[in-house]
């Protein structure tokens, strides 16, 4: 059986900083509690430090500063907070499988991830099902990894985050690969999974996505982190914090925001 652990209610970042290659990529990043429920957005040009501030969160990058979860400044590494890896489920970019292991095998094994059980219950593929209806890719579920194109590996990346019910979920460019409708209704498949309430009746998860499209994060986020040479630019709710002097300054480009016929606020680029 899985081991039980606490949800994570709350993440946060005080000076949190990274260096690579004697390079500092990130520098002071602070980031007010995060809480479940909530979905922020990180944004920034290329280069401007967004994954290695994932790869910070996931324990796969030694960093400077405080990261706190639940109130609880945590180490650095993750092998010194094993504890809280049941809770996590990550996307990284580019997700690759290279073993000839089924789909369906795959959410299987995940499940198998922090239990010594060996044997599969019906309740763990009744799980994996559910979650391949949910995607829409049950159709994926016999084939084997390495022979999915880009779009449909990172669908599976999805589906392997969320078969756990993580209550911090972090996604690192999560549509990337995908076709716009796939886009849309992924995005909006994670943010529903947010804030669907847990059997606890709070909020299921934070969640945080790196996106390079910055329509999407303001069609889908609560809040935006903009990250540019390693620094926090701005920050704060949408699309309020989000600003044209904040997008021409970190992203070289003019434009304006208009409001389409569904309300919503929508960056145009000239």
């Amino acid at each position: 059986m899985r081991t039980p652990t606490t949800p994570i209610a709350s993440v946060s970042m005080e000076k949190l900083g990274v260096v690579l290659g004697g390079r500092p990529v990130l520098n002071d990043i602070d980031l007010p509690p995060l809480t479940r429920g909530e979905v922020l957005a990180v944004v920034g040009p290329n280069g401007a430090g967004k994954t290695s501030f994932m790869r910070c969160l996931c324990g796969l990058l030694r960093f400077t500063g405080r990261l706190i979860l639940n109130g609880e400044v945590v180490a650095p590494l993750a092998r010194h907070r094993r504890h809280w890896a049941p809770e996590i489920g990550y996307v990284p970019q580019n997700p690759t499988i290279q073993s000839r292991i089924s789909v369906l095998e795959l959410l299987l094994l995940a499940q198998k991830s922090h239990d010594r059980s060996l044997g599969i219950r019906d309740e763990e593929l009744e799980r994996a099902e559910r979650i391949l209806d949910r995607l829409d890719i049950r159709h994926l579920g016999q084939r084997f990894c390495p022979d999915l194109s880009g779009g449909q590996m990172q669908m599976v990346a999805l589906a392997q985050a969320l078969v756990l019910d993580p209550s911090l979920l972090l996604l690192d460019e999560p549509t990337s690969a995908l076709d716009l409708r796939h886009q849309s209704r992924s995005l909006k498949l994670i943010c529903d999974y947010s804030r669907s309430l847990a059997s606890d009746g709070l909020p299921r998860a934070a969640t945080i996505f790196i996106l390079h499209d910055l329509n999407l994060a303001l069609r889908h986020a609560d809040r935006v982190l903009v990250l540019d040479q390693g620094r926090v630019v701005a920050h704060g709710s949408l699309p309020g914090s989000l600003s044209l002097e904040v997008i021409q300054k970190s992203f070289d480009i003019e434009g304006e925001f208009v409001v389409d016929s569904k309300g919503w606020n929508t960056l145009v680029v000239y």
